[in-house]
Parts: structure tokens; C-alpha cells; sequence
């Protein structure tokens, strides 16, 4: 989705009739325009190989911490008593480690880049607003926390009536789930 937005945001600079033109980009002849597909190719490429880049090192990364892990694990294990063994069955502890190794290994591979992609989308998104109109986004970032605090409170409320809608629901009284 961003890239299609970006490669337009390029070419609207370049458009004098574009509302985002502000004079400040001087079309002369066709060089400026002749140039404007390489842009957009090589904004394709620059986030191709930065997506490759991501997934190949955070892959790397995932399987390293999970050869670690197991490393870790399976020393444990040897550590182990007998009496350990003889409780517990070996496919149980088998599947459960295959399991819970499997989720870290996901949680490292895509969460983590997820935080940081989204983190740093949000703070440069943030400076884009204040970039574009900084008295507007105080205006609406001061805004916001005005308009959590009745939400807050509704929360709060519904909070505080959950157990007697429980109860209601529990006892079968359908006056009190009318209320709610």
C-alpha cells in the first residue's frame, strides 16, 4: 500500500497542475519528467531489497536464538533426574518443546520487526504532521487527550457493572439483562 502512495506523491511533485506543487520544483523541458519513472523504479528496488534485508537477517537471527535455546534446554534435560522421566511422558515433552521453541522462534522472526517498522512509521508519520502544519497537529494532538478521558470513564463504568450483568445472565433475570 505505501508504495504506490509514495511512487504518486513523486509524480504529483513533478505535475505543475498537482495541488501538492508549490513552485518550488521548476519543470524545464522534459528533463525533470524523463526522470521521474527511474525515481520510481529505484524507490521499488530501494524497498525490495530492504524487505529481503529484514526477513533474511531477522531469519538469522530467529534460528540462532532457537539453536540456542534448544542447546540450552536439551542441557537441561540431560541434567534431569530419572524420576523426572518416569512422571512425564516423552511425547508430551517433546511436543510441548517443539511447540514453545516453535513460538519463540515466530515471536523473534516477525514481531520484533513488526515493533520497529510500526514504531518508526508512527514517529514519522508524527513528524510529517508537525512538518506540514504544526499549529493544526498541536490543535489535534492536545485533542486527543481530551477526548480519552470520557472514554476512559464509559470504560470504567461498564467495568464496574460487568458482575451484576454476570449474576443477571447466571440467574436467568432477564429484567436486569434489559437494563444492561
Amino acid at each position: 500500500i505505501s508504495t504506490p502512495l509514495i511512487l504518486l506523491l513523486v509524480a504529483s511533485l513533478f505535475l505543475p497542475q498537482s495541488p501538492l506543487h508549490d513552485g518550488a520544483v521548476i519543470v524545464r523541458g522534459n528533463q525533470i519528467l524523463a526522470a521521474v519513472p527511474f525515481v520510481i523504479v529505484g524507490v521499488s528496488l530501494l524497498k525490495g531489497a530492504a524487505a529481503f534485508g529484514q526477513f533474511y537477517l531477522m531469519g538469522m537471527l530467529g534460528q540462532r536464538v532457537v539453536a540456542d535455546l534448544r542447546q540450552a534446554l536439551f542441557d537441561h534435560l540431560l541434567g534431569l533426574s530419572p524420576a523426572f522421566f518416569t512422571r512425564r511422558h516423552s511425547g508430551d515433552l517433546m511436543s510441548r518443546f517443539a511447540a514453545d521453541i516453535g513460538a519463540v522462534e515466530v515471536a523473534i522472526t516477525n514481531s520484533i520487526a513488526s515493533y520497529i517498522r510500526d514504531g518508526l512509521t508512527v514517529v514519522v508519520m508524527l513528524a510529517n504532521c508537525f512538518f506540514l502544519d504544526w499549529q493544526m497537529s498541536l490543535v489535534v494532538f492536545g485533542a486527543i487527550p481530551i477526548t480519552l478521558l470520557p472514554v476512559i470513564r464509559l470504560g470504567q463504568r461498564l467495568a464496574a457493572g460487568m458482575p451484576a450483568l454476570k449474576a443477571a445472565r447466571q440467574g436467568g433475570d432477564h429484567k436486569a439483562l434489559a437494563t444492561f
